[in-house]
């Protein structure tokens, strides 16, 4: 596999540039100036990469390989271990540009707006963490359509934040790229016109910023294992329907707003079938309110197809 790859390419670059600034231990006014152009050429090289590896000779199908045999090898061993669950093959379809890990990614000190990159494919993807993230507010919003604040709180931290883990969502990996796609990632640019000392439209200073996105109608990929023995024991749905302890008493309460929507299927407690569908239309929900950074202006949303096994 050619190893000039984005992760490679982001990585030498950023080497480069800290030792052209910062090298000669002060930073010299012509080379603040060039800081810009300095960052256009790494946006140009990384993209270029990314267009090699889409276009280049069965770089991408090795890796797309590698990829389905980790889902693979990830969905046998969930159905193992939780021989009583959900295993879900959960796709995200980028509606828009995807921005995601801005704060903590590979070259924020460069571009004050990271990405995540995998280092050993040189591939973007989504951290579980944050599709986890999301997941978990989405479950929050709908929750508290129901209930109180402090009790829906009660509930997302009953399958979020137990121990032993209910939810177990891994990382997200491009899947497939339409035969229209040249590039797994883009260049893009937002210009922040307000910092600080801005009193007033005559102080304004616009910053164009520049950082690598991920573009639109790329299909990422994961694997998604809900033991529902351990939730039904972490919710205490175990007892019976007119049990009064306090922690099956909240869910049977949310249970019985949920009932209209669920479809007994005769297997199993319908109450924990209830909080499945919950945990289902929660990440279909993640599609509209989003995973990662600019939400708020279109980005970073999907189109989400869950395939259970």
């Amino acid at each position: 596999m050619n190893r000039d790859c984005c992760y490679n390419l982001v990585s030498k670059t950023y080497y480069e540039f800290y030792g052209e600034v910062f090298g000669k231990g002060s930073v010299s006014s012509d080379v603040l100036e060039n800081i810009n152009k300095i960052r256009r050429d790494v946006l140009e090289k990384v993209t270029k990469a990314s267009a090699k590896l889409v276009n280049g000779e069965g770089e991408l199908e090795l890796i797309n390989s590698f990829l389905r045999s980790r889902l693979d090898n990830i969905r046998h061993a969930l159905s193992k271990y939780v021989s009583e669950g959900e295993v879900w093959t959960v796709e995200l379809r980028t509606r828009d540009k995807l921005v995601i890990n801005t704060s903590g990614g590979l070259l924020t000190p460069m571009f004050e707006i990271g990405v995540s990159l995998d280092p050993i494919l040189g591939i973007p993807y989504i951290p579980g963490s944050s599709i986890k993230g999301a997941w978990r507010n989405a479950i929050y919003m709908i929750l508290r359509y129901y209930f109180p604040e402090d009790l829906a709180k009660e509930l997302v931290m009953d399958i979020f934040d137990r121990t032993p883990v209910v939810v177990r969502v891994f990382d997200a990996y491009p899947s497939k790229v339409e035969s229209f796609q040249k590039y797994l990632v883009i260049p893009d640019i937002i210009t922040p016109h307000y910092g600080p000392g801005v009193k007033n439209e005559l102080d304004v200073r616009p910053n164009p910023l520049l950082f690598l996105a991920v573009p639109k109608d790329i299909v990422f990929k994961t694997v998604i294992g809900i033991d529902l023995n351990q939730l039904a024991k972490t919710l205490g749905l175990g007892g019976e329907e007119g049990d009064d302890d306090p922690l099956t008493t909240r869910w049977n309460r949310l249970v019985d707003h949920l009932n209209s929507y669920i479809e007994d299927s005769g297997q199993g407690d319908k109450r924990l079938q209830a909080v499945v569908t919950l945990l289902r239309n929660g990440l279909y929900l993640v599609g509209e309110t989003g995973i990662g950074a600019k939400t708020s202006v279109g980005y970073s949303k999907f189109e989400v197809e869950i395939y259970e096994h």
